[in-house]
């Protein structure tokens, strides 16, 4: 008996070994599979994104589907941003979007954004634009959460609609209206690694389709009906989809990735932009970082009509206003955090900001519109 049993531990030791092999693979590669991303790793207030951004245009996007490499390391460094992440709390037009809990300053203004635990939506923006409020409502919702491969989502871009008189034109028609939607579609269509200048990433693809859509009617006496060949004749127009566009983003679960990691844009909308993200907050293990990442400043509204608020991210510097022959017209002292700049007392026009650092060094310059 004993021999028996012996014989029978010799044989299924081989076999208990194949099956651990097996189950070791088997975990292994469905733990690389299973990236999910959430609204822990979407940015939050305080913390910054450098983008990079690449003006040669190539097809980059790749393949759909599970274990994917793609490769994006011929991507250039043509120009680089800094997107900094800051509380829409008392930044202008937050009472438009009362929602918002994120928000990116620009130079022509503030772009309002939701990010909570089901959603990373960009509202919409708001600016100064000639001395003119301008208002643009997008909703438009770049991420959902928790989402991982297969994960989709869909909205509705924006509509914009514009009625045209045709009463003198003589095709009997009073009037039409003109409607164009875009919709978008989110579908995550692949998990692997994404290969970027910046390093290589865990990463899931996000391929959004965007359509926008020509449609209209038109009046008559006080009755609306399709557009007549007569109206569409007149106008050139062919109505239904007409562009469409793809975005392919890559989303990571790494704690330093806190936005899309790269992109590449195809179609006819976006013309097919491609970017690079990095945070400055901490690369991955062995990725290369520039010494080109700008300091934060950042100046609004632009154009301004009096008060210039000028927000710095280092301890301190200098704001220096010069007009168009390059003289100084104003000097002032700043700090980090937000200051602001009196220009009631100068003339309208075009200026040039000049921030520079505690040892005098210009760190950025940008040019002001001064509107009265």
């Amino acid at each position: 008996m004993q021999n028996n049993c012996k014989f029978e531990d010799i044989n299924q030791k081989p076999m208990k070994k194949l099956i651990t092999l097996f189950l070791v693979v088997f975990i292994a590669f469905h733990s690389n599979a299973q990236i999910t991303v959430t609204s822990s790793n979407i940015a939050k207030v305080g913390d910054l994104v450098v983008t990079v951004y690449d003006s040669v245009y190539a097809d980059l996007s790749g393949p759909s589907g599970g274990s994917q490499t793609w490769d994006l390391t011929s991507l250039n460094s043509k120009e680089k941003d800094t997107i900094a992440f800051i509380s829409p709390a008392g930044r202008p037009g937050f009472s438009i979007f009362p929602t918002a809990n994120l928000a990116v300053a620009e130079d022509s203004g503030t772009t309002f954004v939701l990010s909570d635990a089901n959603e990373f939506t960009f509202l919409g923006s708001y600016g100064i634009s000639g001395g003119m409020p301008d208002t643009t409502e997008f909703n438009w919702k770049w991420m959902e959460f928790p989402s991982n491969d297969g994960s989709n989502f869909s909205g509705a871009l924006f509509l914009e609609e514009n009625t045209i008189d045709l009463g003198t034109f003589g095709i009997g028609v009073d009037s039409v209206t003109l409607t164009i939607s875009t919709e978008y579609a989110s579908t995550i269509d692949g998990w692997g690694v994404v290969k970027t200048p910046a390093g290589n990433w865990d990463a899931l693809r996000q391929k959004m389709d965007l359509n926008s859509k020509l449609s209209g009617v038109q009046y008559t006496g006080g009755v609306s009906s399709p557009l007549s060949a007569a109206v569409q004749a007149l106008f050139q127009l062919d109505t239904g989809i007409i562009s469409t566009s793809s975005m392919y983003r890559w989303w990571g679960s790494d704690a330093n990735a806190k936005f899309f990691i790269a992109s590449v844009d195809t179609g006819e909308i976006f013309g097919g932009n491609q970017y690079l993200d990095i945070s400055p907050s901490g690369p991955p293990a062995g990725i290369y970082m520039t010494d080109e990442i700008p300091v934060e400043v950042t100046a609004y509204p632009n154009p301004v009509i009096q008060d210039l608020n000028i927000d710095l991210g280092t301890e301190s510097g200098k704001a220096i206003l010069r007009n168009i022959l390059g003289q100084k017209t104003a000097e002032k002292v700043i700090y980090r955090g937000q200051n602001l700049m009196n220009l009631s007392n100068f003339d309208s026009g075009t200026y040039f900001l000049e921030i520079q650092n505690e040892n005098g060094d210009v760190i950025e310059t940008e040019k002001i519109q001064l509107v009265k």
